[in-house]
C-alpha cells in the first residue's frame, strides 16, 4: 500500500466519526442518480469561519461552487473557487468540476484548470461573467481525478489516487486530495508529498472543514 493510502485511511475514519457516518457501510453501489445528488450537494457556498476561529492554524476560507453547463448530458459541471475571507476578489483557487458516471458504476470528479481564470475572478456571484466560460477554455489536471464511494446518510467520500498527480514545476512531488461531501458540508485535504513520501504542504491536522452558508439551486 502506498504511503498517502495509508495517510488517507485515518483521515477518512475520523471524519466519518465526526460527521455521523458509519464506516462498514462505504462499500455501497452507485448510479446514475447519485451522480446528480453529488452536483447538487456540492453546489452553495461555504466557510470554514467556524474551524479558523477555533485552530489559528487554518485561515477563515471561503469556498463557493456554482453550476455551470447545466443542459449538458454528459455529467454535471461545476465552477469552483475558494479565497481568502478579507480577500474575495483575489481567489487563490478557481477550477471546474466534471462529476459522471464511469463505466456504469464509478463515480469520477475530473478537475480542470481554466486559462485565464482571473478573468472569472467572483463568477459565482456574477452570472454574466460564467456565461462566457467555454470548454476549450479547459485544461483537464491528468491524473489528478478524484474516485467517489457512497458512505452512509447520504453522504460520500473520496481521493486522488497513487502518486501520479503532479505539476509541471514540482516534477518529483506529487498532490493529493481527499474529500468529504455531506449535505451541509464538505470537508477537503490537500497535500504535497515528496519523492520519500514526506508531507511538504497542506494541512496535517485534518482536512479544511467548509461548513454550507448557503445552498445554490
Amino acid at each position: 500500500m502506498q504511503a498517502n493510502q495509508k495517510q488517507m485511511k485515518p483521515f477518512f475514519l475520523l471524519l466519518l466519526i465526526v460527521l455521523g457516518c458509519e464506516p462498514q457501510s462505504i462499500a455501497q453501489k452507485l448510479q446514475a442518480s447519485d451522480v446528480k445528488k453529488i452536483a447538487l450537494t456540492m453546489a452553495g457556498d461555504y466557510s470554514n469561519e467556524t474551524q479558523s476561529n477555533k485552530d489559528t492554524s487554518f485561515s477563515h476560507i471561503q469556498l463557493h461552487i456554482k453550476p455551470i453547463w447545466e443542459s449538458d448530458d454528459d455529467g454535471y459541471w461545476l465552477y469552483a473557487e475558494q479565497a481568502i475571507s478579507h480577500k474575495p476578489e483575489k481567489p487563490f483557487s478557481q477550477c471546474v468540476y466534471h462529476i459522471y458516471l464511469q463505466d456504469g458504476q464509478h463515480i469520477v470528479a475530473e478537475i480542470y484548470d481554466i486559462q485565464k481564470a482571473e478573468k472569472y475572478t467572483e463568477a459565482w456571484k456574477y452570472e454574466n461573467k460564467l456565461m462566457l466560460l467555454s470548454k476549450d477554455q479547459l485544461s483537464v489536471k491528468r491524473f489528478c481525478a478524484m474516485h467517489l464511494s457512497a458512505g452512509s446518510k447520504g453522504r460520500y467520500i473520496g481521493s486522488t489516487a497513487g502518486k501520479d498527480c503532479t505539476k509541471a514545476q514540482k516534477e518529483n512531488h506529487y498532490f493529493t486530495t481527499d474529500i468529504v461531501i455531506a449535505k451541509k458540508a464538505i470537508v477537503f485535504r490537500e497535500r504535497e508529498w515528496d519523492e520519500n513520501n514526506q508531507q511538504i504542504s497542506g494541512p496535517k491536522k485534518g482536512g479544511i472543514i467548509f461548513k454550507k452558508i448557503k445552498s445554490v439551486k
